[in-house]
């Protein structure tokens, strides 16, 4: 999962570093390079500190890679979002739309706040 995340990281380097140069744009020799030494890493952040220290950095998570899977106008009708800690995870989740025309349920997220790894995406029906 380390590994896909970061792939997603070096991913998104590339899209916008294709979108506009910034006068110091990285190598790919460079970008493999911080992924190697990422991976190298018994922790993201030193001192034990959490990547996700509050529900507000793990909603803007949820927004992100829920809106990505299923849409983000999908995910901006489930507004506001609430994030709970459970143990070392938070559990982030959406509202139910209040319009009677729509049906099925809201995204849930699982993420790891030591590393702010998503260990699940979910959708109720």
């Amino acid at each position: 999962m380390r590994t896909l995340i970061l792939a997603a990281f070096v991913s998104a380097l590339r899209v916008s570093a294709l979108a506009e140069p910034c006068g110091n744009d990285a190598t790919p020799e460079q970008l493999a390079k911080a992924v190697k030494e990422a991976l190298q890493q018994k922790a993201p952040l030193a001192e034990g500190r959490l990547v996700v220290p509050t529900a507000e950095v793990a909603q803007a998570i949820h927004r992100a890679v829920t809106g990505a899977v299923f849409g983000h106008e999908e995910i901006e009708r489930q507004r506001p979002f609430k994030a709970v800690r459970s143990g070392d995870f938070w559990v982030v989740y959406g509202c139910m739309p209040t319009d009677p025309n729509l049906l099925g349920g809201v995204a849930v997220t699982v993420i790891r706040a030591q590393n702010g790894e998503v260990i699940s995406i979910s959708h109720g029906q």
